[in-house]
């Protein structure tokens, strides 16, 4: 009986450590962080799809039980993001916390130090044959916190608008670039990938890549 006892007991306290916390949120963003240096690695499927994912280093701007100046920054970026009335209480693992780089990019662009095809030569932009695949929370929050909370996203880099490039994939990780054609002339490559955000900030980064 003691055995059976002392089981229930050790069973008992696993299981509340597995419990998750429970929040009240005013907005669904819990915190964000700022996006520091980008950082390119190079994406290879078992099937035939080529490209190139995009991180950050990242570092925090401010969350929802902040104080101070970070609360004020984080508050600011609420509002920015129309994120001002989720309102709801919700139980969360450590690991599913809505945290968000807070940069709102404008445009994306890819080109190469060597000709990739007859079309795109050495210096040219890239940006319509490489999709952007990535996803966004924004179109969630602006309807009203309903229907899916990650909208897909899956455009030419000449065809994405500034809408789509806000609230970006999660935490570090923005999206990757995918290449719809591989190079028909040079097989190497020294790819520079270049973003600039709303507030002017332009990151940029470069990765090398060899086709066979």
């Amino acid at each position: 009986m003691k055995k059976i006892l002392l089981c229930l007991i050790i069973i008992g306290g696993l299981s509340s450590c597995d419990m998750p916390d429970k929040y009240h949120l005013r907005s669904f963003v819990m915190n964000y962080f700022d996006a520091e240096e980008m950082r390119l690695e190079e994406y290879h499927s078992s099937g035939t799809t080529r490209g190139i994912n995009i991180r950050y280093s990242i570092s925090f701007i401010g969350g929802y039980d902040s104080a101070g100046s970070e609360k004020a920054e984080y508050d600011a970026l609420c509002e920015k993001h129309n994120d001002m009335t989720y309102n709801r209480s919700v139980k969360l693992q450590p690991w599913e916390h809505t945290d968000y780089i807070g940069v709102d990019f404008v445009t994306v662009d890819i080109v190469s130090d060597a000709d990739f095809d007859e079309d795109h030569l050495l210096g040219e932009s890239l940006g319509d044959i490489v999709l952007f695949r990535s996803h966004s929370i924004k179109p969630f929050i602006d309807n009203g916190y309903t229907g899916h909370q990650n909208t897909a996203i899956y455009e030419y880099l000449s065809e994405l608008s500034s809408d789509q490039l806000v609230l970006l994939g999660e935490m570090g990780r923005i999206g990757r670039l995918e290449f719809k054609d591989l190079p028909t002339l040079s097989k190497t490559h020294t790819f520079t990938v270049t973003m600039t955000a709303d507030d002017g900030r332009v990151f940029e980064d470069s990765i090398d890549m060899t086709f066979e």
